[in-house]
């Protein structure tokens, strides 16, 4: 049941180089496994955003030749009890196109039928590529926190992830806030539509976050950096009663004041990790003015 897909465009992740280089493939290997994804082989061929047409099939029941493909990249263990549901990322073990199995960085690629999701005319290859990480990632953690049009939302770290969130935090009515300490970013940002720059190399970000929100903090605190010392910033930060996403990768976090920041202010934190394919006709239902906005081909163009 795997089709050949003719590769159309594949985004580049910032974990195709931290897992090749930094610190090696040696010590990536190693952290892979302790999340479930062992096999990893420096020598697979990387890429795991990928978009493409099919153009071979064998035994697909659902997915034919023509067809316009995103491609979710985890191929999940048939034994889990979560592959059923497909929530493969949760599957243990499990393996990933671009570090068990060669990835999109070339002409063509093998997966699974099931891994592919048609898209619709309107989404261009270059969205496609853009569905798992900085428009999923970031929508992962928008919705369960319930952002709407009267939120402000600050946003702590405007690279892909970041823009992705200011830009479907935009679509939802909210005034959002972008927090960089590269101004080149800060000025991408307000071209996709954030209401507020700040960066705190320049100012000081407390006082400008209290003077832009009269005081109480920003109603939603979105943490894109994967800063070990963001988690704290943004519980310090947001208002009480206020909500937390957490998209970057800090990995372990030591000195986060849970009992004076977490439960005393009675803060709502959830984290967002790789878009689930089942819930990829959700972003396609309520979110074709998203792709269709001139902002997203600014995001792209970048």
């Amino acid at each position: 049941d795997w089709v050949v897909v003719k590769v159309k465009t594949m985004a580049l992740c910032g974990s195709d180089i931290h897992y090749r280089y930094r610190p090696s493939w040696e010590r990536s290997r190693e952290l892979l496994a302790e999340v479930g994804m062992p096999g990893y082989d420096p020598k697979t061929i990387p890429g795991h955003e990928v978009a493409g047409e099919v153009v071979e099939v064998d035994k697909a029941k659902h997915i034919k030749v023509g067809d316009r493909v995103f491609v979710f990249p985890i191929i999940g263990n048939p034994q889990s009890v979560f592959h059923r549901l497909k929530l493969w990322k949760y599957c243990r073990p499990t393996k990933a196109i671009g570090y068990a199995y060669d990835g999109g960085n070339a002409e063509y690629l093998t997966v699974p039928e099931r891994n592919c999701y048609r898209l619709p005319a309107w989404i261009s290859w270059d969205q496609a590529a853009m569905l798992l990480d900085p428009v999923g990632a970031p929508y992962g953690a928008i919705k369960p926190l319930h952002v709407n049009s009267l939120d402000t939302v600050a946003i702590y770290g405007v690279g892909p992830i970041g823009l992705g969130a200011n830009l479907t935090c935009n679509f939802l009515g909210a005034r959002t806030i972008a927090i960089d300490l590269v101004q080149e970013r800060l000025d991408l940002a307000k071209k996709c539509g954030a209401h507020y720059t700040i960066n705190p190399n320049k100012e000081n970000l407390y006082e400008a976050l209290m003077d832009i929100t009269d005081g109480l903090g920003p109603d939603v605190f979105l943490e894109c950096t994967g800063d070990k010392k963001a988690l704290q910033t943004a519980m310090e930060l947001t208002k009480p009663q206020g909500r937390i996403g957490v998209i970057g990768e800090p990995g372990d976090v030591d000195g986060v004041s849970v009992s004076d920041l977490l439960i005393h202010k009675d803060l709502q934190i959830i984290g967002s990790w790789v878009y689930d394919p089942e819930k990829l006709n959700d972003l396609k239902a309520k979110k074709q003015e998203i792709f269709q906005s001139p902002c997203l081909g600014t995001l792209f163009a970048s």
